[in-house]
């Protein structure tokens, strides 16, 4: 918890001293995909605000994110596994601060406490953020793409792996979903892999490296956020289960065709406006495969 308070202090600290107006704090230090939501407020109040001093206190294992997103002042580092307790026990130290002009904690769970009107009565996940990041129009300036700026490093190490497989036609899979339940078993990816296959279709696994990577998939477990986003720029689509590395396709440049699995309406790329999607209920193996194939 010392870390949590140490990053607010921090940050505190930092907008004080900065000579930028208004002064804007910003905090969600759980989830990739939830810090990737805080990139389209951050932007907003910089188009809104372009002289602003925005500080984003995010968890350490998403700093590879946001280090290079230009509307961001400053980043300051928390614990990422900060349980939803000690999390909101942070609030009153960022509320009680005065001299902070905009304060930004836009979760969804468990900030009801704080903001008791978000019961999920908006539409979708992305209005919920807004919302609570003081977008009342929920039409954030600058759109609604989630942003994440890599380095060449991360293009031609994306590019590297492309050339070494000799691929073509490039489909990424992401095989858990947020809550780590397997939308499918290893099985079914397994043999869409092997039904693309024919089609001159190449096959990724991106996923952390305590998770399994799909037999006849090119392996990439383990890689950095933006490595992630990269090669989700050089893929034709991707298969998503609604984590961040969902989040991150939004965010390619250029973005793949998204294909969510099981993903309700109000959570998915397409739903909350951020990228072209095809939702797909109860998959098959043989609906997705033709879905992936009308896309290439």
């Amino acid at each position: 918890m010392d870390r949590n308070i140490e990053a607010v202090n921090q940050a505190i600290k930092f907008l004080r001293d900065h000579k930028g107006s208004p002064k804007i704090l910003v905090k969600q230090i759980r989830n990739a995909g939830d810090s990737i939501h805080m990139t389209i407020p951050i932007h907003h109040y910089r188009i809104k605000y372009p002289n602003a001093a925005i500080a984003f206190i995010v968890g350490q294992w998403y700093h590879n994110i946001h280090e290079h997103n230009p509307h961001i002042n400053g980043l300051f580092l928390a614990d990422h596994n900060a349980t939803p307790q000690q999390r909101l026990q942070l609030w009153p130290l960022i509320q009680n601060t005065q001299d902070i002009d905009i304060k930004i904690i836009a979760s969804i769970h468990p900030f009801g406490v704080v903001y008791p009107q978000n019961r999920w009565s908006l539409p979708c996940i992305a209005d919920q953020y807004f919302y609570n990041a003081g977008i009342t129009d929920l039409k954030p300036l600058g759109g609604r793409k989630p942003i994440i700026r890599i380095t060449d490093d991360d293009r031609n190490f994306a590019k590297a792996i492309c050339n070494r497989h000799k691929v073509n036609r490039l489909v990424i899979f992401e095989c858990y979903s947020y809550s780590k339940t397997p939308v499918w078993d290893n099985f079914k990816f397994e043999r869409l892999a092997s039904i693309l296959q024919p089609h001159g279709v190449k096959c990724m696994t991106i996923a952390s490296s305590s998770e399994q990577a799909i037999r006849g998939t090119i392996s990439c477990t383990g890689i950095t956020w933006r490595q992630t986003t990269a090669l989700l720029g050089q893929a034709k689509a991707m298969v998503g289960v609604g984590s961040g590395i969902t989040m991150m396709a939004a965010a390619a440049e250029p973005q793949p065709r998204i294909v969510e699995l099981g993903i309700p309406s109000s959570v998915s790329m397409n739903g909350c406006g951020y990228a072209p999607s095809i939702s797909i209920n109860d998959p098959t193996i043989e609906d997705v495969k033709t879905k992936i194939l009308e896309v290439l």
